[in-house]
């Protein structure tokens, strides 16, 4: 990546970190109103795994 390029790049990469964890919240909240705490925890933790293993 060019040099003049790399802030560019780090603020894309920290919008698609805040996005990805806007996901799994919104997922999370979402099936807090049909499933116990646990099973929405375990969703949020699933999808932030498969938007990591995505990213990599």
């Amino acid at each position: 990546m060019p040099p003049g390029a790399l802030s560019a790049g780090y603020s894309v990469m920290y919008a698609a970190a805040g996005a990805g964890y806007a996901a799994t919240g919104s997922l999370a909240g979402g099936l807090l109103q049909v499933v116990a705490p646990s099973t929405a925890m375990v969703a949020g933790v699933l999808l932030t795994l498969l938007l990591t293993a995505l990213g990599w």
